[in-house]
């Protein structure tokens, strides 16, 4: 029942960080109000805590191709690989 986002898989090979994918993600728009929700633990991949900015999100973190994408808590997203 997640709202979902759909990207290319060409986009993931070309390395992806974080914050780039937040960006994509429209849930913020701002590179520093990110990086501080990275600091206050606030952003996590499949419930596990994204514990740096350099975070790079790789095709293996992909299962069955999605990801969830959760920013605090209430703010998710099933983000598909396409």
């Amino acid at each position: 029942n997640l709202p979902s986002l759909k990207i290319e898989t060409s986009t993931i090979q070309n390395e992806i960080t974080i914050i780039d994918l937040v960006i994509l993600s429209k849930f913020e728009n701002s590179k520093s109000e990110i990086r501080r929700l990275i600091k206050g633990n606030a952003i996590k991949i499949n419930n596990q805590n994204v514990d740096s900015d350099k975070f790079v999100i790789e095709k293996k973190l992909f299962k069955d191709s999605f990801i969830k994408l959760s920013i605090g808590k209430k703010r998710h997203l099933k983000i598909e690989l396409i």
